[in-house]
């Protein structure tokens, strides 16, 4: 028993002795062979700061400072670790296990020449065969963008086809693997806990699944497949103001090509309501566009996301056509551009009564309470300058109105209504206007209209008091008032 034991440490020291003996065999002669080998097996040409040979678990080489390719497009690495089939070699085949890259950076239209020379290789005759492809610590360099902490790892078949890949970014955060498909091209399986696109660093990514089908041509990639997101959030930065949206559970379709992301059809939950339509992400613009449809979605708790506060409540359907940035660091509204059609429905105006407005011309402040309605609908614009509402039409039992009001985007007011009420008498009709900002709007019947029912009134009586009022808004409306009492109309707002 003592004498195996003795062996057995006899062994483990001169195992440790021929490793530190490997290890120290100078290779340095042999550096300009070996990059002219790999150079030749590998299809672009070879640089090595240093060669030798490690000894566990068997006897491989190790380049240290290796760069792959041309200064505009390499693949570099701190260490490379080539393990080859000594028993294959034995025989005059080159044939590799596995190389193993670490600590460097890698352009990806290297990338995809390296593996479509390697899928190619046999059928030109040559005697190369390499097994599997690995990588750590490395970042990949795409044409606008680096990619930090990826990780990956290839395998391919005897016929030198990619057959199988794994990959993995931001600490595994996501994951991605590729299986060669029988006929051309690949199934892409990717999943992701929560994640944030380093293309795209306004977006939070949880519980993502793709599934599809991947081709490249001509180092191109394409794919193809479905999405299922359990939510998406994402960050928009406006000029005074940030405002943080989030989707939830989203399934759409999605084309991927070098130029354009198309998510569509698309469908998710939003605000207890649901959104449908179809998305573009355009990489040569810059740009997000697309067409939305919502339903039954909950006006007070998205004002408050958007704007950090809510001066309406009901149930929002609208249709949106938009187009915005996609720059972190370009302000929302500098590039926004959309158009749509909206309705609330059984909703409520908080914090100004348009029924007793209309009934007490000669209030000099907002009369508080609030105003229900059936439905608010109408037209709204967005741009540079900020929000244009018009039409805009609001009507409950009660109340009928319409009018346009601009909002900027540092949420100042502007705009003009005509207010008819229903009463026991008849219709009291009132023109008012909109000023103040959103947080403290200011809705106030014109000082014109005051001014026509006074006369009204004095000339003819009661019965003139709404005809002046009516003569009142009109000159309001259409003759030339001081910027403050002008009702400022949506086409009128400072540009």
């Amino acid at each position: 028993m003592r004498l195996l034991k003795t062996l057995s440490i006899l062994a483990a020291g001169l195992l440790l002795l021929l490793t530190l003996l490997i290890s120290l065999i100078p290779l340095d002669s042999y550096l300009a062979q070996t990059e002219q080998t790999l150079s030749a097996q590998l299809g672009a040409p070879m640089q090595i700061r240093q060669l030798r040979l490690g000894a566990l678990p068997w006897p491989h080489l190790i380049l240290q400072n290796a760069r792959l390719g041309a200064d505009d497009e390499h693949i570099t690495a701190a260490t490379v670790e080539i393990r080859p089939d000594w028993s294959a070699l034995i025989h005059g085949n080159f044939v590799i296990k596995r190389i193993h890259l670490h600590e460097g950076s890698a352009h990806a239209t290297q990338i995809s020449k390296l593996v479509s020379h390697l899928s190619a290789a046999p059928s030109g005759g040559g005697n190369f065969e390499l097994q599997a492809l690995g990588f750590s610590e490395m970042r990949l360099l795409l044409a606008d963008q680096t990619l930090d902490s990826v990780e990956g790892d290839l395998r391919f078949a005897a016929d030198g086809k990619l057959e199988h890949a794994w990959f993995g970014l931001d600490g595994r955060k996501l994951t991605a693997v590729l299986l060669a498909k029988k006929a051309a091209g690949f199934n892409l399986k990717l999943q992701a806990s929560e994640w944030t696109p380093a293309l795209a660093p306004q977006l939070t990514l949880k519980n993502l699944k793709v599934d599809g089908d991947l081709s490249i041509s001509d180092s191109r990639p394409r794919f193809s497949g479905n999405i299922k997101l359990g939510q998406l959030a994402t960050k928009l930065i406006f000029s005074e103001r940030d405002a943080l949206l989030s989707l939830e559970q989203i399934e759409t379709g999605i084309i991927l090509s070098p130029q354009e992301i198309m998510l569509q059809p698309l469908t998710a939950n939003f605000f207890g309501g649901t959104l449908s339509g179809n998305i573009q992400f355009n990489r040569t613009s810059a740009r997000v566009s697309g067409n939305l449809h919502s339903e039954n979605v909950a006006l007070e708790p998205l004002m408050q996301q958007l704007f950090n506060q809510s001066r309406f409540s009901g149930n929002l359907e609208s249709t949106i056509d938009f187009s915005l940035p996609t720059k972190t660091d370009q302000p929302l509204h500098e590039g926004l551009e959309f158009g749509a059609q909206y309705t609330i429905r059984n909703g409520v105006l908080k914090d100004i009564d348009l029924v007793e407005a209309a009934k007490n011309p000669g209030e000099d402040k907002n009369v508080t309470g609030s105003t229900a309605f059936d439905t608010l609908s109408g037209l709204v614009k967005g741009d540079a300058s900020g929000y244009h509402f018009e039409p805009v039409q609001i009507a409950s039992g009660l109340l009928d109105a319409q009018g346009g009001v601009s909002m900027s985007h540092e949420l100042a007011l502007a705009g003009w209504l005509d207010v008819d009420v229903k009463n026991t008498v008849g219709l009291v009709s009132m023109p008012m206007n909109i000023s103040g900002t959103l947080s403290e709007p200011v809705i106030r019947p014109s000082k014109s209209a005051i001014a026509g029912a006074a006369v009204g009134t004095a000339v003819l009586g009661p019965l003139g008091t709404a005809l002046g009022v009516k003569i009142g808004g009109f000159i309001n409306r259409h003759m030339n008032n001081t910027p403050k009492q002008k009702p400022v109309r949506p086409q009128a707002a400072p540009q």
